[in-house]
């Protein structure tokens, strides 16, 4: 491994063991925009509840540490929102629903 991936690697380990515990977040796609576009798909993880909101029914859910193991799947069910049971230990995660992919951090 090079330098650069080392350094990435600390920052990631550095910015995640600085949050306080229980804390988890879901990175916005962009953070420059304070409104929500019409059809966008929101993520949010807290204390076992994955929440979905914005997308539509027989949606595929797929959730994946950040070396590609699949750690849940589920399919969204009729409504806007939808709340999954999702224990999830600390690290970085990638939430596919759809053809969107969203990133959360669990502390």
């Amino acid at each position: 491994m090079n330098l650069k991936h080392h350094i990435l690697s600390l920052a990631v380990a550095l910015f995640v063991s600085t949050m306080g515990a229980g804390t988890s977040f879901a990175m916005p796609s962009n953070a420059d925009t304070a409104e929500t576009a019409p059809n966008e798909i929101i993520v949010d993880y807290d204390s076992g509840r994955l929440t979905v909101k914005g997308a539509e029914a027989e949606t595929p859910i797929v959730v994946t540490n950040m070396l590609g193991v699949r750690v849940y799947a589920a399919t969204i069910s009729q409504g806007e929102k939808n709340t999954f049971i999702v224990y999830l230990n600390r690290g970085i995660y990638i939430v596919k629903v759809g053809g969107t992919a969203k990133r959360i951090i669990v502390k």
